[in-house]
């Protein structure tokens, strides 16, 4: 509007009618107003519409990662997001392939491009978009929206592998576990070990949306399996914490320690 009066614009075209320079500039502030205002109550209606689709359990996006697609013909309760038939076998191929060892990740590659998997603008899959997916939570079943937010919801589409073949993928590609945002420090990770396998204690944040908008943190405690299959369940912080304190209890300092 303060171009249109300093003849810097000579004219603006709206849905309703045009403005010139001459026009009366409160009639312009109010009409722009109105408008203003729709465009922010939209928005703040699609991020609601979103989030709300997040936490049904379908990821809002319109693109969705490579061997799945929306749903065509959905509606509202329908399952939304369903198998890419003509790719969702071969990507889950290649992931299983890299999770049990059989294949390195560019071989997978190789193999499946070779089997006819190809993007969906029809061009062979690239090696850095390949490994992004090998990196990708939402093969797995859980998925973070919006990015970089930290809010893990729990997916609905069918998985293509288990958390565990995940996590033996991110040690393959020489990561760390499960990739989450570290934003928070876990108690007890790094003074405990697995009393079956040996392996580490790990932390195991969950975060449960309810369709209400309450949220619902909890904390587990698990052995990270990294040495292969082992039967020890999670447990959830309260509980352990009361078996350390229980542990704590019987133990006793030396006197000459204590002097």
């Amino acid at each position: 509007m303060g171009m249109l009066q300093r003849h810097e614009i000579r004219h603006i075209r709206t849905v309703d009618r045009n403005w010139y320079p001459e026009d009366n500039v409160m009639m312009m502030y109010v009409e722009f107003g109105m408008y203003n205002q729709y465009s922010r109550d939209l928005s703040v209606d699609a991020r609601r519409g979103l989030n709300q689709k997040a936490s049904r359990g379908w990821f809002p996006n319109p693109l969705v990662p490579l061997g799945y697609m929306h749903s065509p013909y959905k509606q509202l309760g329908d399952i939304e997001i369903v198998k890419d038939e003509e790719r969702f076998d071969l990507i889950q191929y290649g992931l299983k392939s890299v999770a049990s060892g059989r294949l390195l990740p560019k071989e997978a590659l190789k193999e499946i491009t070779k089997r006819g998997l190809k993007t969906r603008g029809g061009n062979k899959l690239s090696r850095s978009v390949w490994y992004i997916a090998l990196t990708n939570s939402f093969y797995y079943g859980e998925f973070e929206y919006p990015k970089n937010s930290g809010k893990i919801f729990q997916g609905k589409h069918i998985p293509m592998i288990t958390i565990d073949e995940y996590n033996q993928i991110q040690t393959i590609l020489g990561r760390k576990g499960k990739a989450r945002p570290k934003k928070h420090f876990f108690p007890y990770v790094g003074i405990m070990k697995c009393g079956e396998c040996g392996c580490s204690i790990i932390a195991d944040p969950k975060t449960k949306i309810q369709q209400n908008g309450n949220i619902h943190k909890y904390l587990y405690y698990r052995c990270s399996k990294k040495r292969g299959k082992c039967s020890q369940k999670t447990v959830e912080v309260k509980l352990l914490e009361k078996q350390i304190s229980a542990l704590l209890q019987v133990l006793t300092l030396p006197q000459d320690f204590h002097e």
